[in-house]
């Protein structure tokens, strides 16, 4: 498995903020343009607004690009919040306003589609249930920008969050956007260093409005398609459970639980990897020698347009063997999902997903993707490898059910996506916390630093006792009495006190005699570095060993998530971990946009050569 993750680096090395704009977050980019080149510069944050016709009417709407698994109920229904009831009326119209496209009811990833602005009017309605769409609203209006020197350790998410006040996602990425236009020097928004300039908006210049659409954040995954839950239309399936209170939310968790007794989180898991939960009107599936017609309240339809798949839901197991057989064949393709009495949420889910067109993979075994001089282990209750799709790396997926008190930095779980992996976390009922999925609160100035020691050997010793805080003199003599009366005289690279004793250093090896003469006569203690045969990791082993330091060089694991969530994603690097003197010694790459992990926990990383 880890081997598989390897092989999609060289495929998915698109940068963390492309990815968030292209295919994480399904964020329509605002347009930003300069009125002045001065500081007192003004943007435009309105959308364009394009117009096409219909049966002779003009029409307003907007274009956006259709993204991997969506359909048009997923942008009409669920994104735009149109009443379901008329899917087939506004399927019509998106049809007239979009010629171009031969299968609309098929759409293919890359596609431009036309959506109009109020729908329900040129259809002619008179009363429009169109609630507003989730997440649509868009900043409007004028405001003035200003210059922005980054300061050591800051990364582009936390300017955002502390100069502009974008504490919720829906905004942070909002400014994303707006900072790229106004930058448009600038092409690795990856990197920012100390010392670089960009441009930003000054936050209190902007308000809110609803009138136009401008980002679509993913829906919230705790109901199914069309409102109310699956389960509800069940009779006399009990509520989807929560956790109990004080329950911890293991990896076991969903083998403890039933799966009709939580038939709801079945809908949420798949709705979570965008599959579409079809459970109103009929299901109608021709069979060799007939058709079978089934209702989708009490059985819904779980269906996976990247691969044409639907799955039945059958909650209580009322399919009988044989039509569940016919229904499994090829030439069908309409498997059944039947929950027993005793089938657990693990393996329904499971089951599922394997129907689905995901591929399982090993509970027990972490899923790993490497980065630079660090590796990112992820675990949850299901992890499958997506449906192959052509011109496109495999996908893993890792799903976990949360309570609602775990974190993952929103920049953290954007990068490793745009690596291959996604992490899914679907929020039980009962939960009071909020969503899992993301720390939307604003993170806390952080002190730590990463810095570099010397390259010269000399020189890195000397900073390592600097940073142990001894004071220490410059090269010296000693005088050594060995037996019968012998003396001699020995030069010693460093001396210096620590831990209430004297203690010698030498750049070389020393004669056992004069050691043992300088440990016993004067209490002296010594420390033997042979610089010339010593590499640098080895010699900070040495030197560790010496001043009594247990610390040893070996792969450190550091949580990457918080709260419930916190031994879910790990992430490990090679070093010498002194939690004693807050340092991280390392001479593995550890990139900036993961450098607040171990500043987080009060961590200082020193490079060494």
């Amino acid at each position: 498995m880890e081997s598989k993750v390897d092989r999609m680096r060289g495929g998915v090395l698109v940068s963390l903020l492309g990815a968030m704009l292209a295919a994480g977050f399904s964020l329509a980019q605002e347009t930003a343009s300069q009125v002045d080149e001065g500081a007192s510069a003004e943007i435009n944050l309105q959308k364009t607004i394009g117009v096409r016709q219909y049966h002779g009417k003009n029409v307003e709407g907007e274009e956006r690009e259709i993204r991997v698994g969506e359909t048009l109920w997923h942008i009409l229904v669920r994104e735009r919040g149109l009443p379901g009831e008329r899917f087939k009326e506004y399927f019509v119209l998106i049809r007239g306003l979009n010629p171009q496209l031969t299968t609309p009811e098929a759409l293919r990833a890359g596609d431009k589609l036309f959506i109009p602005l109020r729908p329900h009017e040129t259809l002619g309605f008179q009363n429009s249930s169109e609630a507003p769409a989730r997440g649509e609203r868009t900043f409007t209006g004028q405001g003035t920008t200003q210059d922005y020197t980054v300061k050591p350790g800051e990364h582009l998410y936390q300017i955002l969050r502390t100069q502009l006040g974008a504490l919720e996602d829906r905004k942070l990425w909002q400014y994303f956007a707006l900072v790229k236009d106004l930058n448009p020097q600038k092409n690795n928004w990856d990197i920012i260093e100390e010392g670089d300039v960009i441009r930003l908006p000054v936050a209190h210049g902007y308000s809110e409005s609803s009138s136009v659409a401008s980002a679509v954040l993913p829906a919230s995954p705790r109901k199914a398609t069309g409102g109310e839950s699956i389960g509800a239309a069940i009779q006399a399936t009990p509520a989807l459970a929560g956790p109990a209170p004080g329950a911890a939310i293991d990896l076991a968790y969903a083998q403890r639980l039933s799966a009709r007794e939580n038939f709801d989180l079945i809908g949420m898991v798949a709705e979570s990897l965008g599959n579409e939960v079809q459970r109103s009107g009929d299901e109608i599936v021709a069979l060799k020698d007939g058709a079978i017609r089934l209702d989708k309240t009490r059985f819904p339809v779980i269906y996976n347009q990247a691969l044409d798949q639907r799955v039945i839901l059958d909650g209580e197991n009322n399919i009988p063997d044989s039509l569940r057989a016919n229904l499994k064949q090829q030439s069908v393709n309409a498997p059944v999902v039947s929950l027993a009495r005793n089938t657990t949420l693990q393996e329904a889910v499971g089951q599922l997903l394997a129907r689905l067109g995901y591929q399982p993979l090993p509970a027990e075994r972490p899923v790993v993707i490497h980065d630079g001089g660090v590796a990112f282990e992820a675990k949850g209750q299901w992890a499958v490898m997506a449906p192959q799709q052509s011109n496109r790396p495999q996908e893993i997926i890792v799903i976990n059910l949360a309570d609602g008190t775990g974190e993952i930095p929103a920049e953290l779980q954007m990068h490793l996506r745009a690596k291959g992996l996604h992490l899914e976390n679907v929020l039980l009922a009962n939960s009071t916390a909020g969503e899992a999925t993301v720390a939307k609160a604003e993170p806390p100035a952080l002190a730590g630093q990463a810095r570099n020691l010397p390259r010269q050997m000399p020189d890195l010793i000397d900073a390592l006792l600097i940073a142990y805080q001894i004071p220490f003199g410059v090269k010296d003599t000693l005088a050594a009495e060995l037996h019968g009366g012998l003396n001699v005289e020995i030069s010693v690279d460093r001396t210096f006190e620590f831990r209430g004793r004297k203690t010698a250093l030498f750049f070389r090896s020393i004669d056992p005699a004069i050691k043992a003469a300088l440990e016993k006569n004067q209490a002296m203690k010594t420390i033997e570095l042979d610089l010339a045969a010593l590499k640098p990791r080895e010699l900070i082993a040495q030197l560790l060993g010496g001043l009594g330091e247990s610390a040893a060089y070996k792969e450190h694991r550091f949580s990457a998530a918080k709260g419930s969530l916190q031994d879910r994603l790990v992430m490990t690097a090679a070093g010498f971990l002194l939690s004693g003197r807050s340092l991280f010694l390392t001479d593995r790459e550890i990139p900036a946009r993961f450098q607040r992990i171990f500043f987080e926990k009060g961590l200082d990383i020193v490079y060494f050569h």
